[in-house]
């Protein structure tokens, strides 16, 4: 420093700290293997100075519309993410991936109600039925664009005590039932076999789930 011609010399030393790195998703994430699991990563003491790049050991990243923002689609069971800002390196985060949960059928009349799985259905009543595989609600709130499930292929049986009445094959969760009403009669059983079910993936993917699974409707 020079003041009035005279220099004055003073050694200051500083603490370099490496800046912290922020979770806005609240507690360290879970991540789903497979899925676009969907993270804000961030460093507040950056500011405006944080632009970041990411990098991943066991996954695969997408860059979101804002600068702190990031897809991670796993394909391990534990991530390091490792965050870089203007060559500096961050630090490396590490996340826990979960196997998707296995998801489980709904049952539905044609009006939209639950099948009552000992009473099942009125056959003066029934015209079709919707069978569908649905996630476990805690995977679709993680992960929504992830957790669509649609049936494939399922063979659908009219059973009356040990013999076939009639049997058909169908690929959606629809299963029409108008062919069939005459005949129909109380105490006949339908199974569905669901043979193929997919699921959409959060990059608009068809991803194989292995679920073989009967339903059993009875009908009175």
């Amino acid at each position: 420093i020079k003041v009035k011609d005279s220099v004055y010399v003073q050694t200051v030393e500083y603490t370099v700290i490496r800046p912290v790195i922020k979770i806005t998703t609240g507690n360290r994430p879970q991540l789903y293997l497979n899925c676009g699991n969907l993270v804000n990563i961030e460093v507040p003491s950056l500011g405006t100075n944080y632009n970041p790049n990411f990098s991943a050991k066991g996954a695969q990243i997408v860059k979101g519309t804002k600068s702190s923002q990031v897809t991670i689609i796993p394909k391990e069971m534990k991530v390091d993410v490792t965050v870089m800002n203007s060559g500096a390196n961050l630090g490396t985060e590490t996340f826990d991936v979960k196997r998707i949960p296995r998801p489980h059928v709904s049952k539905k009349d044609q009006t939209g109600r639950d099948i009552d799985p000992k009473n099942g259905v009125k056959i003066s009543a029934v015209t079709s039925l919707r069978v569908s595989v649905e996630p476990e609600e805690g995977f679709k709130e993680n992960v929504p664009k992830d957790a669509v499930y649609r049936i494939r292929t399922m063979e659908v049986n009219l059973k009356r005590g040990t013999n076939s009445v009639a049997t058909k094959n169908v690929t959606s969760e629809i299963v029409d039932l108008t062919d069939w009403k005459s005949q129909l009669r109380p105490g006949d059983i339908i199974v569905c076999s669901i043979k193929k079910v997919v699921r959409k993936t959060f990059l608009n993917e068809d991803d194989n789930v292995d679920f073989p699974e009967y339903v059993f409707i009875p009908l009175q």
